[in-house]
C-alpha cells in the first residue's frame, strides 16, 4: 500500500486562471496479491479518495480497516519491505487509474473532486482488479491521544500476532526468537464515527486481476526492467529487494567505445611483436597503424574560456 501523489483537477476546458492555487485530492492504494484455486497470482486494488485530511498513521490505520473489512481477512503476519521498495504493482494500477480518468475527461466529464475521481474509476465497466471508494475522516485523533507506545517500533520490521493480545517482534526476518510483549489495553481502537463512507467500493466488470508470468515461459520475470527470470515469485521479490538487475546494452558509452579500441590497438601489437620474434625481422610499427588512428588516446587540451 502507498499514498499517492495528490490529484489535480482535470477538466475537458480549464481556464487559466482555474489552473493557479489547486487543491489536490488524497487518496490511497493497497494491492492485495494472493493465489487463486488454480494457484494463479491474483490481485485486487482498493484506492480510497479522501477530500481533505493528514497522511498520518491513524488515518491509514482507519483506511487499512475499512480495506480488510471489505475482502474479510484476518492479518496473522506482518512483514515490511525495505523503504521505498515493494510498490511497483502500486504504481502500475495507479497509472491504470489516471488512465481511466483521463479518459473520462477526454469523453467531455470534469473530475475535480473525490466524488468525480470514484465515478470516473467505476464508470464503464471500471478498471480490470481495480475498486474506488469515497471517504470523510470526521474525527481527526489529537497527538495526545496516541498512547500505548512501544519503544523502538521503527527497528522492527516483521510482526507475528498470538493470542490474548500477544506480538511477537523480529528486526530481521527469521533471525532469532523474537521477542513477545502484551499489548493489552495499549491499543487505541479506532472510533466508528471517525471513519464515514460516502460511496463505498462497486466491483468491476473484471474484478480479479491477473499477474502474467514471462512471456518465454521460463517463471517470473524482473519488473525493474531486468532480463532476469525466476521460477517462484518470492525469488523475484527478493531480487527485486537486493538490487542486482542485469539489463540489456542499450547504447555503448564513449568511455566503453575507447576501451574496446585501445584493446583491439593491443592485441594487433602483440600479435606483430610475436611474429617479429618467430621470423627474426625487426617490425615496423608505424607502418602496421594507420595514420587515422594516431593520436586518438592522447589528452586533448582544454579550451579556454
Amino acid at each position: 500500500m502507498d499514498w499517492v501523489m495528490k490529484f489535480l483537477p482535470m477538466s475537458l476546458r480549464e481556464k487559466q486562471s482555474d489552473w493557479f492555487g489547486q487543491k489536490g485530492v488524497n487518496w490511497h492504494v493497497s494491492v492485495c496479491i494472493y493465489k487463486s484455486e488454480n494457484e494463479e497470482l491474483k490481485h485486487r486494488t482498493f484506492a480510497h479518495c479522501v477530500e481533505a485530511t493528514k497522511q498520518d498513521w491513524y488515518t491509514v490505520s482507519a483506511l487499512l480497516e475499512h480495506t480488510l473489512q471489505t475482502i474479510k481477512i484476518y492479518i496473522r503476519r506482518c512483514d515490511f519491505s525495505e523503504a521505498q521498495s515493494g510498490k511497483s504493482y502500486c504504481d502500475a494500477k495507479i497509472a491504470h487509474m489516471r488512465g481511466k480518468i483521463r479518459q473520462c475527461v477526454s469523453n467531455g466529464k470534469n473530475v475535480v473532486c473525490a466524488s468525480d475521481m470514484k465515478s470516473a474509476i467505476d464508470d464503464y465497466g471500471g478498471v480490470s482488479g481495480c475498486q474506488a471508494a469515497h471517504l470523510e475522516i470526521t474525527n481527526i485523533l489529537d497527538d495526545h491521544r496516541a498512547t500505548g507506545l512501544i519503544k523502538g517500533i521503527s527497528k522492527i520490521s516483521n510482526i507475528e500476532f498470538q493470542e490474548n493480545m500477544q506480538i511477537t517482534m523480529w528486526k530481521a526476518y527469521g533471525i532469532g526468537q523474537g521477542r513477545n510483549i502484551s499489548v493489552q489495553g495499549q491499543m487505541n481502537r479506532q472510533d466508528e464515527r471517525s471513519l464515514k463512507v460516502i460511496a463505498d467500493f462497486k466491483p468491476p466488470m473484471k474484478v480479479e486481476g491477473s499477474i502474467k508470468q514471462s512471456s518465454s515461459g521460463d517463471g517470473f520475470g524482473c519488473q525493474e526492467g531486468c532480463v532476469e527470470t525466476f521460477t517462484s515469485f518470492m525469488d523475484m521479490h527478493m531480487h527485486c529487494l537486493i538490487g542486482d538487475h542485469n539489463y540489456n546494452l542499450q547504447q555503448m558509452s564513449t568511455y566503453d567505445k575507447i576501451k574496446l579500441r585501445w584493446y583491439d590497438a593491443c592485441i594487433n601489437l602483440s600479435e606483430i611483436l610475436n611474429f617479429s620474434r618467430i621470423d627474426g625481422s625487426q617490425p615496423n610499427i608505424s607502418q602496421d597503424i594507420s595514420k587515422e588512428q594516431q593520436g586518438w588516446a592522447l589528452k586533448k587540451k582544454e579550451r579556454s574560456m
